[in-house]
């Protein structure tokens, strides 16, 4: 992945943590989990994702909506990770998790 987005992203989640902004703290991890998914990190990208499916939280995006089951499926952000046997059980086991 390339380092320079990586590090400004990781900055970005690091000066907002979620310990400290459960509304605005997530958004950083969504993002950087988009940015791995489009890049081809799907180690990264996996574990964020996940992370996001633990919590609630508003979208960062237009239409402020976050990460769920059914956004993970129909996203093409995460295409890349379809085929990914990890990405298929976070999504299988997702609505256990809310």
């Amino acid at each position: 992945m390339n380092k320079r987005v990586n590090a400004f992203a990781e900055r970005a989640k690091a000066v907002n943590p979620t310990e400290n902004d459960a509304i605005y703290g997530p958004f950083s991890i969504e993002i950087l989990a988009r940015i791995e998914a489009r890049l081809g990190d799907p180690d990264r990208a996996v574990v964020r994702l996940n992370e996001l499916l633990s919590m609630r939280y508003r979208g960062p995006l237009v239409c402020v909506h976050p990460v769920t089951r059914a956004s993970l499926q129909l996203d093409p952000t995460f295409d890349a990770l379809r085929s990914d046997p990890r990405f298929q059980k976070l999504i299988a086991s997702a609505d256990n998790k809310r």
